[in-house]
């Protein structure tokens, strides 16, 4: 994890696009930074999905970074948000949990 951050994030942990990646097929006019998703009722919108990282032991929310709401963002806002915890306040976690959103293999 020392000095690698996804690849796709800024050295300050904000997320940048990436040129490699398909341009979405549909954009908000009132918000294009929204991801459009599908949730598991098929229910479809624009959003953002909340990451957080939590010291479970003390109950405190540590950092937290919004993402446009795919996956693959919300992966490289796990890495951003670890290493900004480690910069800030010296602090690694132990161990990661994570919906089944966040399940390798899972779409």
């Amino acid at each position: 994890m020392e000095g690698s951050n996804g690849g796709g994030d800024s050295s300050d942990g904000e997320c940048q696009p990436r040129p490699e990646r398909k341009p979405p097929k549909m954009i908000s006019p009132s918000d294009p930074s929204s991801a459009w998703t599908a949730k598991a009722n098929k229910r479809v919108q624009f959003g953002y999905g909340l990451n957080y990282l939590v010291d479970v032991e003390n109950a405190v929310i540590v950092d937290v970074e919004a993402t446009p709401a795919r996956t693959y963002d919300e992966v490289a806002a796990t890495r951003t948000i670890i290493e900004r915890t480690r910069r800030r306040f010296d602090l690694t976690p132990k161990r990661l949990a994570a919906d089944t959103a966040m399940a390798p293999g899972s779409s």
